[in-house]
């Protein structure tokens, strides 16, 4: 799914594809690397692994650390309880998939349902279109009956959340994502991705 998203512009252009400038990649490694653990260490704290019971690096820079903070403020100002985490969707209907990090009720904020994507990195207007992606696909499985005690009504009505995990450990900033265009944006672009990239046929295999 983000590569359809990559494709179409709505995701950091850290390779230099369209025309920005291209971040070396031992730079692009290391915050791949931050955002991987800072990562874990979410999806391993709403699955309420005790801190000193998750498995993290031997070495935790300065950075990671503070991601990781960024967290557990941030965790600890919202109150989450996870129903699904680092859950795979799949659209056969759009034709793409993906992975997305939590479906949580925040118990401190609402009863509503959320759907959370964190991020290592400030976050972008375009966020919601990666978000909406993941929810339509969720909502289809639901409709398959794929997803245990959620509905399709349920998983439609889910509220898009991005996480920003700070590496300064200051508590973690979240926005809201609910304008219905970022569903239109994206079936634009994965129409228009299968178009670009059409599988082959039968005869051509």
């Amino acid at each position: 799914m983000t590569t359809v998203t990559s494709w179409a512009g709505y995701a950091p252009d850290y390779e230099g594809t369209r025309g920005g400038y291209k971040i070396p990649r031992g730079v692009l490694e290391r915050a791949s690397w931050r955002g991987t653990v800072a990562h874990h260490w979410a999806s391993e704290s709403l699955r309420g692994v005790p801190p000193g019971e998750i498995r993290m690096p031997a070495v935790v820079g300065e950075q990671m650390a503070g991601a990781i903070r960024s967290f557990d403020g941030w965790r600890g100002l919202v109150s989450p309880v996870a129903l699904l985490i680092e859950h795979r969707v799949v659209s056969w209907r759009w034709g793409y998939a993906g992975r997305f990090d939590a479906l949580v009720v925040l118990r401190a904020v609402s009863a509503d349902l959320v759907l959370v994507d964190f991020k290592s990195r400030p976050l972008k207007d375009d966020d919601g279109v990666q978000l909406a992606a993941y929810q339509l696909a969720l909502a289809e499985m639901a409709r398959r009956g794929e997803v245990p005690n959620l509905s399709y009504p349920q998983a439609m009505s889910a509220k898009r959340l991005g996480v920003w995990l700070r590496t300064d450990g200051k508590t973690a900033q979240h926005r809201y994502y609910n304008d219905p265009v970022d569903e239109v944006r994206f079936l634009d672009s994965v129409q228009r991705f299968h178009a670009a990239h059409p599988q082959p046929t039968e005869e051509e295999r």
